[in-house]
C-alpha cells in the first residue's frame, strides 16, 4: 500500500462518499525539516463500499489493495521515505466511525516531496522565496449531478500549512504572516464541491535552506 494512492484514492472519494472528514496540516521549518499531520474518518456504515474497492484494486492489474485503516500498512510505506525520522500511525473505531492519525516528522521536506510522499506537492524556488504548491487532477467545478453535489458538499476538508517565514502570497488570500489553511464544510462558505484544481503558498526564502 502507497499512502500517495491512499491520498489519492480519499480525493477520488469525494465524489463517493458523503461522510469523510479529512485534515492535514504541514508544519515547515527553516532547517529544510517539517512534520506532517494527516487524519482522516469515515462512516463505518460507508466502510464496506471502500472495502470492496479494497477487493477490486486488487484484483487489477496492478496487484495493489488500498488500505486507508491499517496501521502496518501505512507504518511500512512511511518507512520506505529514507527523509522520515519517525512516525506513528494510529487506527480506531467508535460506536460510528473509524479514524486513521498519522504524524511524522521529515528530515528534508523538499527532498520528501520529490520522492513522492504526498502527490501532486512540490516545494520550489522561486526569485528568492520558496513556493509550496499542490493540485489534484480532479475538477469538482465540472460535476454537474445534483445528487453528486449534494453528496460532496457534506464532505468535510481541512488542509494547513505553517511556514518557518512570512508568507508572501497564497492562493488563498485570508492568510496570516506564517499560517494559510484551507477548510471545506457543509457548515463553511466554501464547501467541497468548490475545492480549487491546486493550492499554493509562497514564502521568504531568507535564512530558509532545503539543500
Amino acid at each position: 500500500m502507497k499512502l500517495g494512492k491512499l491520498s489519492l484514492v480519499l480525493l477520488l472519494s469525494f465524489t463517493l462518499f458523503s461522510c469523510l472528514i479529512y485534515k492535514q496540516e504541514i508544519n515547515i521549518f527553516s532547517d529544510g525539516s517539517a512534520s506532517l499531520n494527516i487524519s482522516y474518518s469515515i462512516d463505518k456504515k460507508t466502510l464496506k463500499s471502500l472495502e470492496d474497492f479494497n477487493k477490486v484494486a486488487k484484483n487489477a492489474s496492478t496487484k495493489e489493495t488500498i488500505q486507508y485503516f491499517d496501521e502496518l500498512a501505512i507504518e511500512s510505506y512511511l518507512d520506505s521515505f529514507k527523509e522520515i525520522k519517525s512516525h506513528s500511525v494510529r487506527v480506531y473505531a467508535d460506536k460510528t466511525r473509524v479514524y486513521t492519525e498519522i504524524k511524522a516528522d521529515i528530515s528534508n521536506l523538499r527532498t520528501a516531496l520529490n520522492a513522492g510522499l504526498i502527490p501532486y506537492a512540490h516545494l520550489s524556488k522561486n526569485e528568492g522565496n520558496w513556493l509550496f504548491s499542490y493540485s489534484t487532477p480532479y475538477d469538482f467545478k465540472t460535476i454537474k449531478d445534483k445528487k453528486a453535489l449534494e453528496r460532496l458538499s457534506q464532505v468535510e476538508i481541512d488542509f494547513t500549512i505553517n511556514t518557518p517565514s512570512k508568507i508572501i502570497t497564497s492562493s488563498n488570500k485570508n492568510f496570516t504572516d506564517k499560517k494559510v489553511r484551507w477548510k471545506f464544510s457543509p457548515k463553511s462558505p466554501q464547501q467541497a464541491h468548490s475545492i480549487p484544481q491546486s493550492f499554493f503558498v509562497e514564502f521568504s526564502g531568507d535564512k530558509i535552506s532545503f539543500d
